[in-house]
């Protein structure tokens, strides 16, 4: 399985759009069609239903509470990397969230699922990416989940220490 594959997908979405989504509740928005029109076009190179890219991004969008709190999250996310890939990784693999991924962990091992999910991760977490993605995220986002992860993620930034930040970040990075 490489992970430009359906594991690239929802890594992609998870890392990119992860602190951009604010729910860890496994029955929430799982059939909200929002989510499912925010997950594809965050994958890397995978164009959007508009054919746009959010690497491709003109401009930026006025700066909102959203898109701040989503940058935030994902450069200290970056920062906190170190703790935040290999917690997030095992969070997904318990899940099974994309489906399929606690099999391939268990195929390939975690250490090597993890080399993956950082080669990737080097990329996803540039600052032209987060800006883009962000950008994208806070013109997509419904209003509720937008204040959710405003709220959520303002309590995970005043976290000083990389240890409980990411305590505090993985569940608001994943999305069922």
């Amino acid at each position: 399985m490489h992970l430009r594959s359906p594991f690239n997908a929802a890594l992609a979405t998870l890392l990119s759009l992860s602190a951009c989504m604010g729910s860890n509740d496994a029955s929430s928005d799982s059939n909200d069609p929002s989510v499912a029109e925010l997950a594809e076009p965050l994958a890397p190179a995978t164009p959007s239903a508009d054919g746009v890219n959010p690497d491709e991004v003109a401009s930026p969008i006025p700066d909102t509470p959203v898109a701040r709190i989503c940058r935030d999250l994902m450069r200290r996310e970056r920062d906190c990397s170190a703790v935040f890939l290999p917690a997030l990784v095992a969070e997904r693999v318990r899940l099974d969230n994309p489906a399929g991924i606690a099999a391939y962990d268990a195929k390939i091992g975690r250490e090597a699922l993890l080399s993956e999910a950082l080669n990737e991760y080097t990329d996803d977490s540039k600052d032209e990416r987060i800006a883009a993605t962000c950008a994208h995220v806070a013109t997509k986002l419904p209003a509720d989940r937008g204040q959710r992860l405003v709220s959520g993620g303002e309590a995970c930034l005043r976290l000083d220490a990389c240890e409980p930040f990411v305590a505090c970040a993985v569940p608001i990075s994943i999305q069922p």
